[in-house]
Formats: structure tokens, C-alpha cells, sequence
């Protein structure tokens, strides 16, 4: 929502969706990408041992459910270059845990091959 200024009116603009690209920017400009700190309301916020950092791996998943389902598997950075081309809304972002359990990484591995080109699966 967006109040006119002049007249003090309350104009509604047409809804937007975040897509994964904008929101894996979003999660590595809080990250603040100096150093794994930023600052926040005046005190220093350090990047701990396991936290996300633009490398995380992450999943992108467009569509759930339709016929026109895409899931990626990349990391934050790959995600904030647009490197996917994941299609239109409604897209989701998932930052899993750090260590997965092993059905989850094999799950993910149909969609993630370490050291090559994402894939993506197209219901």
C-alpha cells in the first residue's frame, strides 16, 4: 500500500511475487557479505560456525503441485545470479539444515550433482 502524498489517499498497487532470485539476494544482503558480519541497529552480528553463507545450498521450487512443477537444488549465490531459469510464480525458497538426513539426500541428489549442472524436474 502506498499513501499519496498530495492528496493522502491510499493507492494499492498490483501484486508482486518474490521470485527465489530476489529472495536469495535478500537472505545474502542481510548475511552482509563483508566478512560473514554485518551490523544491525548499532552492534555487530558475526556469522557463526554452520550458518547460512552465500554457498548454502538451497532449493528452488516453482509450481508445486501443477503440471508445469520445477525443482532446483544450487546454492544462495547461484540463486542471486539468476543462474535458473525457474518460470513464473509461485516460487518458493528452502534453506535446508546443514546436514540432512540420508532419504533427504537422496532426494535432493535426483535434483543436485555435486561439481556439475543443477537439474530440474519437470512434473
Amino acid at each position: 500500500m502506498e499513501i499519496m502524498k498530495t492528496t493522502g489517499e491510499l493507492h494499492y498497487l498490483p501484486p508482486r511475487y518474490m521470485n527465489v532470485s530476489i529472495a536469495a539476494q535478500q537472505i545474502i544482503e542481510a548475511l552482509g557479505v563483508n566478512g560473514g558480519s554485518t551490523k544491525s541497529k548499532g552492534r555487530r552480528i558475526s556469522a557463526s560456525k554452520g550458518s547460512i553463507q552465500p554457498g548454502t545450498m538451497a532449493v528452488g521450487i516453482a509450481r508445486v503441485g501443477s503440471d508445469s512443477m520445477k525443482i532446483f537444488v544450487g546454492t544462495l549465490e547461484e540463486f542471486a545470479r539468476g543462474q535458473y531459469d525457474i518460470g513464473p510464480p509461485m516460487h518458493a525458497l528452502v534453506v535446508p539444515a546443514s546436514k540432512l538426513h540420508s532419504v533427504e539426500e537422496e532426494a535432493l541428489s535426483q535434483f543436485h550433482n555435486i561439481g556439475k549442472d543443477s537439474h530440474s524436474l519437470k512434473r
